[in-house]
């Protein structure tokens, strides 16, 4: 199962908790979730390019493995 899924599962439910047992911020939290949700549904757009190698990256490793490497 995909870890994303799996983390927004438990942090949805420890928001529904808070929700139940907290009745005062219940106005407050309903607010705040709908202003932020539009950006957390833009998420799966970003996510794949925080694990994608960079071309920079990888020519700087190889510059680097060139300038470190013993002979």
């Amino acid at each position: 199962m995909n870890e994303w899924l799996i983390f927004s599962l438990v942090l949805l439910g420890i928001w529904s908790i808070m929700y139940i047992l907290l009745p005062i911020y219940r106005k407050r939290m309903l607010l705040v979730g709908g202003l932020t949700a539009p950006f957390g549904l833009t998420e799966p757009l970003f996510v794949p390019e925080y694990w994608s190698q960079h071309p920079i990256r990888s020519s700087l490793r190889s510059h680097h493995s060139i300038f470190l490497s013993e002979k």
